[in-house]
C-alpha cells in the first residue's frame, strides 16, 4: 500500500512538475511572442551635438580672450613669440564644419533651424530597447549610414538608449538588468536616450527613430591655426603636456556617468588632422575626459614649424614656443584651445606695419599679405578707395567712408588701413608737400622691381626675408572701362616708377556732404620724393548706394591691436 502510494505520489509530482514547466514554457513563449514582430522600428543617426549646459559661474574659467568673446568691446590679446605673434583662446563649440539639419527650434522664425555635426558612415553604436514597464526587449549593434531594424509589438511605449565610441569599434553588450558600460580612456563617448510609442491601431508597420547623439565626455581640441600667416602647415614638432584624461562607467538607463582613472594623453604632431581638408592651415587634435578638474597646466609646445608660402617654398621657424591654456571643462561640452598664429609686423615710430601689401585671392582665406619681398603688377592687389574687392568700386557713406579691407584679414579686426597720421611718421606732417621733413629713406632695386625703403625698424629677421619697411613701385591703376563685372584697370607707365598706397583717411569731411578727397602715400622714383597726396572722390548714387569711384592703388595694413 505504501509502495502504491509512493508511486502514485511520484506520478502526481511529475505531473505537477510538467504542468509547471509547461506553464513556464508557455509564459516564455508568450513573452517571446509579445516581443516578436508586428512592427519594425527603423533606426538612423541624425547627428551629434554638445549636451545642454547648466549655467555655472565656474563652468569655464579662461586665461585667454574667450571670457569676453561675446562682448563688442572685447579685444583679443596678441602675444609675441619668436618669429610670429599669436592669439590664444579657448572657445566653446566644435570645429566640425560638416553640419546637418536636425529640425528647428520651434520658434517659427527664420534662421532657427537646429544643426548638428554629421556622423560619417561606418560608426558603430548599440541600441537597447525596453518596454516602459522595464521589460527588456533587445540589444542591437548597428552602423551609421545603414538603417537599423528593431522588432517590437504594437500597443506599447518603449524606452531606448544608444551609445557609441564615435568610431568603428564595437560597443560591447551589457547586463540588461543593470546596464552599466565600462568606458574606454581618451575616446569620444556618444550617448542618447528617449522613448517611442507604437499605437495598437497603427496602420504603418514601420516606425522611424532618428537619434541625435550628445558628447558625454568633455571633448577638448587643440587647434594650430596658420590662416593669419596665409600658409599651410607642412610639418612641426608638437608636444602637449597637462592633457588629463579619465575613463569611467556609464549607466545606460539612468545616464549616470562615474569618472575614474586619471592619466595624461600623449599628443604629438601625428595626432593632428586637418579641420577643413584639403586646406592644411588648421590642424586639430582631440582628447576626451570624464574629469571636470581644471586643466590648469595644459601647454602646447611647438618647434620646427614649417609652412608653405606663396612662392611654393618652405618657411621654417625652428625656435620652440609654448602656448599655455587654463580652463575647467564641463561634461558633454566641446572646447577648442586655439593658437591663432599671425605674421609678425615691422615696427617703425610706434606704427606696426605689415611686411608686404594686401592682395585678394577668392575662395578660402581670401585676404592675404605677400610673403616675399617683390614687386607685383597683379591686379588682385589694386583696390579702389576703401574697396574690399580688387577691380571693383567700394560702397561708401555720405562721409566718404566705406569698409576697411584690412579689417577682413584673418583674424578679423587685427589689422586696419593706415591713417594719414600713420603715414606722417614717414613723410612728415606737411601733407601734400614732397619731403616735408619726413623720415630718411633709400631707393633700391632687387631684380623684381624698384622700391623705397625705411631702416631703423624693429622686426623679426630670419626666416623672414628682411627687417626693413619696403614699398615697391607697383604703380597706379586707372579705370579704362569694364571687363565683365570688373573694372578694366590699366597701370599705364606707372609700374616700376611710382608708389601709390591708400590710407583710410579722407582730406576734408563736411557734415551731410561727401568727402572731398582721399589721402594716399605717393613715391616718385624719378624725383626721389614721397609725400601724402589727395585724390578727389567721385561718389555716384547708384541704386540708392553711394559708390566711391577712385583710382586703384595698393593697400598696406597696420596693426589695429
Amino acid at each position: 500500500m505504501n509502495l502504491l502510494f509512493q508511486n502514485f505520489s511520484a506520478r502526481i509530482a511529475a505531473v505537477i512538475l510538467c504542468a509547471h514547466v509547461f506553464a513556464s514554457c508557455s509564459k516564455d513563449k508568450k513573452q517571446e511572442s509579445d516581443l516578436s514582430a508586428d512592427a519594425n522600428i527603423s533606426v538612423s543617426i541624425l547627428g551629434v551635438t554638445d549636451m545642454e549646459e547648466t549655467p555655472s559661474a565656474d563652468a569655464l574659467k579662461l586665461s585667454t580672450i574667450a571670457a569676453n568673446a561675446g562682448s563688442e568691446t572685447a579685444k583679443p590679446k596678441i602675444q609675441s613669440f619668436d618669429g610670429f605673434d599669436a592669439i590664444l583662446s579657448v572657445e566653446k563649440g566644435s570645429a566640425d564644419l560638416k553640419k546637418v539639419s536636425i529640425g528647428n527650434s520651434g520658434k517659427g522664425l527664420p534662421g532657427n533651424s537646429l544643426m548638428a555635426a554629421a556622423v560619417p558612415n561606418g560608426v558603430k553604436y548599440r541600441l537597447l530597447l525596453y518596454r516602459q514597464d522595464g521589460t527588456f526587449v533587445s540589444s542591437t549593434q548597428m552602423t551609421s549610414g545603414t538603417l537599423g531594424n528593431v522588432l517590437a509589438r504594437k500597443g506599447f511605449t518603449y524606452n531606448w538608449y544608444a551609445v557609441s565610441y564615435n568610431n568603428t569599434t564595437d560597443v560591447p553588450d551589457v547586463d540588461h538588468t543593470t546596464p552599466v558600460l565600462t568606458l574606454p580612456v581618451n575616446q569620444d563617448v556618444l550617448y542618447a536616450s528617449g522613448s517611442i510609442t507604437i499605437p495598437s491601431n497603427a496602420t504603418d508597420g514601420t516606425r522611424p527613430l532618428g537619434i541625435v547623439f550628445n558628447h558625454r565626455f568633455a571633448r577638448v581640441g587643440i587647434e594650430l591655426n596658420t590662416m593669419g600667416m596665409f600658409a599651410d602647415i607642412n610639418s612641426a614638432t608638437v608636444s602637449v603636456t597637462g592633457a588629463t584624461v579619465a575613463g569611467g562607467t556609464l549607466n545606460l538607463r539612468s545616464g549616470q556617468l562615474t569618472s575614474s582613472g586619471n592619466s595624461t594623453a600623449t599628443i604629438n604632431y601625428n595626432s593632428f588632422s586637418d579641420v577643413e581638408a584639403p586646406y592644411k592651415d588648421r590642424k586639430i587634435a582631440y582628447f576626451y575626459t570624464s574629469s571636470t578638474s581644471a586643466l590648469s597646466n595644459l601647454n602646447v609646445a611647438v618647434s620646427n614649424l614649417s609652412i608653405r608660402i606663396d612662392n611654393n617654398t618652405d618657411r621654417v621657424f625652428t625656435t620652440t614656443v609654448n602656448f599655455p591654456f587654463n580652463f575647467t571643462p564641463t561634461l558633454g561640452q566641446s572646447y577648442r584651445a586655439v593658437a591663432n598664429l599671425i605674421e609678425s609686423p615691422i615696427t617703425l615710430a610706434g606704427v606696426r606695419w605689415a611686411r608686404m601689401n594686401l592682395y585678394y585671392q577668392a575662395g578660402h582665406n581670401p585676404y592675404r599679405f605677400l610673403h616675399t619681398y617683390r614687386a607685383s603688377n597683379n591686379l588682385n592687389s589694386f583696390f579702389s578707395f576703401r574697396g574690399t574687392i580688387p577691380q571693383t568700386y567700394g560702397a561708401g557713406t555720405t562721409q566718404g567712408g566705406g569698409p576697411d579691407p584690412c579689417a577682413l584679414v584673418y583674424p578679423a579686426g587685427v589689422w586696419r588701413q593706415p591713417t594719414s597720421a600713420d603715414f606722417s611718421t614717414l613723410t612728415g606732417v606737411n601733407i601734400l608737400l614732397p619731403d616735408g621733413g619726413g623720415r630718411a629713406f633709400t631707393s633700391g632695386s632687387d631684380g623684381t622691381g624698384n622700391y623705397f625703403e625705411y631702416t631703423g625698424t624693429t622686426a623679426t629677421g630670419a626666416p623672414y626675408p628682411n627687417t626693413t619697411l619696403r614699398f615697391y613701385m607697383n604703380g597706379n591703376g586707372s579705370d579704362i572701362g569694364l571687363l565683365g563685372d570688373l573694372v578694366n584697370v590699366s597701370l599705364g607707365n606707372t609700374f616700376n616708377a611710382q608708389i601709390h598706397i591708400w590710407s583710410g583717411s579722407t582730406l576734408i569731411n563736411v557734415p551731410g556732404l561727401a568727402s572731398l578727397g582721399a589721402l594716399y602715400y605717393e613715391g616718385i622714383r624719378s624725383a626721389l620724393t614721397r609725400r601724402q597726396q589727395a585724390q578727389i572722390l567721385n561718389i555716384t548714387l547708384l541704386g540708392g548706394l553711394n559708390i566711391i569711384r577712385s583710382d586703384f592703388k595698393n593697400v598696406r595694413c597696420v596693426r589695429a591691436i
